[in-house]
């Protein structure tokens, strides 16, 4: 008799007998495929289109294992990383956390961020501070960005658990930072989704940190201001929202995420560089 899971879903035996079945007549080798697949028939109406959700405590693997596209034992990696990476706080871990919130997401079970092809470096020195050898891959039409993709069950639930979650460009939180680690954090998200630039017009630089969270971005603002005495700058909002820093507040900024590092090196050469620009003593 089939055995269904809350009346709905078959397990995951019998489940993965049809899915390896499926995949292989319509060729199915990647998550988009399946999804599309499950919509267009009612063959797969006993089978959960998240299953890395449903049978997390019951069998799952991987993707790659649930549709057969690894001919090697599924419990064995191809890659090394640090699962336990982000389970203790770091300097260096409060940075890549940072970075993530302004250029990564999770998706099942991958963890990854993603950069600009000039920004190569920043990519491969925080793997290797992941003591992972998992590759940097160039994406998009004309490969000019780049990105690494980790497999690893234990990193998505730590980040879960630090504030972040799937499709959070729009209502992300602000998570809870030891303040010790703040300005790390902060370094990392402003070398995501932050800038310095001159203004020709003023003929100083600014400062500007984009985000489509209101809350993250209010809750960042009011961070820094309890930080940084007598930090100004402002808030609005176009079509995301923003925090702007003129040129003393710039100033103060750049001051406040290069110095007194807990012996974290790790940044974009290209911001650092403009910062001291700007007039930051670092």
């Amino acid at each position: 008799m089939t055995n269904l899971i809350k009346n709905r879903w078959l397990s995951f035996e019998e489940a993965h007998k049809i899915v390896l079945k499926e995949a292989k007549k319509k060729k199915i080798t990647n998550v988009r495929r399946w999804w599309k697949r499950c919509r267009a028939t009612s063959a797969l109406d006993c089978i959960p289109v998240r299953p890395d959700k449903v049978y997390k405590d019951g069998g799952w693997v991987s993707w790659g294992h649930w549709l057969g596209t690894n001919n090697r034992n599924p419990l064995v990696r191809k890659y090394r990383v640090n699962d336990d990476y982000f389970k203790i706080w770091s300097h260096d871990m409060a940075y890549i956390l940072g970075f993530w919130f302004a250029d990564g997401c999770i998706f099942g079970d991958r963890f990854n961020i993603s950069q600009h092809k000039k920004e190569t470096y920043i990519l491969e020195v925080i793997l290797e501070k992941m003591n992972s050898n998992y590759p940097v891959s160039f994406i998009g039409k004309d490969k000019n960005n780049c990105r690494f993709d980790i497999l690893s069950k234990d990193i998505v639930s730590d980040i879960i658990k630090l504030g972040g979650k799937e499709n959070k460009s729009i209502d992300m939180k602000f998570p809870k930072i030891p303040s010790k680690y703040l300005r790390n954090f902060i370094r990392g998200l402003w070398d995501g989704d932050g800038s310095v630039c001159y203004d020709r017009i003023n003929k100083a630089y600014r400062s500007v940190l984009t985000c489509g969270s209101k809350d993250f971005v209010y809750l960042l603002y009011d961070a820094l201001k309890a930080e940084i005495p007598d930090l100004k700058g402002k808030v609005y909002k176009d079509h995301v929202y923003r925090i702007r820093f003129c040129k003393y507040d710039t100033i103060k900024l750049g001051e406040f995420m290069y110095k007194n590092l807990g012996g974290s090196d790790l940044k974009l050469n290209r911001k650092y560089e403009k910062f001291k620009l700007a007039g930051a003593k670092i």
